[in-house]
């Protein structure tokens, strides 16, 4: 009489297997939006679009033009998966669980989108002046002029107090106005999940953005707060890419691929 062998016991899925799952499928991600043509090309065009207009010196914000440019961006990074036919349903059999997919594509875009913003941003040179940085460089010149004493050592301190206080000024205001680039990306990205054809997904976020929202805050001033301003990272842009993202992840949990 043979002895059976006993059937093996399912593995239960651990907390730490969840996280490496969930680390793999983030890098994965990550590795799909830095190998992809389109988006190289399409932020090289954008710094330097954004590195002409600031050389010809335009008046005005110069992210207001180049956020175009962040606009396609979104809109590439989350619709390429469609518009090559079947890789979304190999990235569906890889994580099928359609919410936690789109949370990590946010995650992702998130990632590479921040210092390439942050790039643009300190390449427009547009300090806001209103953040903790533009203070603290404030104070910092003031206190390194204080310091230097009288005659020609006080004119030296105040030239590297101000150098210093430029100097933080200018890193605050990359840093925030990176944020709304950030957000518009975002928002992008859930036209082009939603819509899932980069032509048309374009044309919404673009028309949105550089139309609508515009015309309409110069034209409605009762609902300005809740219409987005370049370069500004205001509760409105917030709002919008929340919407965008949100309307978008709901559409792909119920939809076929």
């Amino acid at each position: 009489m043979t002895a059976t062998r006993p059937l093996p016991t399912p593995t239960r899925m651990t907390a730490t297997n969840r996280l490496s799952a969930a680390g793999r499928m983030l890098l994965a991600e990550i590795n799909k939006l830095l190998t992809l043509p389109s988006l190289r090309t399409t932020f090289l065009l954008t710094w330097a679009v954004t590195l002409l207009l600031r050389l010809v010196d335009l008046p005005g914000s110069i992210l207001v033009h180049t956020q175009a440019g962040f606009l396609i961006f979104g809109v590439l990074a989350a619709s390429h998966e469609h518009d090559r036919g079947s890789q979304i349903n190999s990235t569906l059999l890889a994580m099928p669980r359609r919410l936690p997919l789109a949370a990590t594509k946010a995650l992702a875009l998130t990632l590479v989108t921040t210092p390439l913003a942050l790039l643009v941003t300190l390449t427009a040179a547009e300090p806001t002046g209103s953040g903790p940085g533009a203070q603290a460089g404030a104070q910092a010149g003031a206190q390194a002029g204080a310091q230097a004493g009288a005659g020609i050592e006080a004119q030296a301190g105040i030239g590297a107090g101000a150098g210093a206080g430029a100097f933080h000024l200018a890193v605050d205001g990359a840093a925030h106005n990176a944020g709304y680039l950030i957000l518009a990306t975002l928002a992008a990205s859930g036209a082009g999940m939603l819509l899932r054809n980069d032509v048309g997904a374009a044309g919404v976020a673009l028309t949105a953005y550089l139309l609508v929202a515009p015309l309409a805050r110069a034209r409605l001033p009762a609902i300005e707060t809740w219409l987005p301003e370049a370069p500004q990272p205001s509760l409105a842009a917030a709002v919008w890419t929340l919407t965008a993202l949100s309307v978008a992840a709901a559409a792909f949990h119920h939809r076929d691929a």
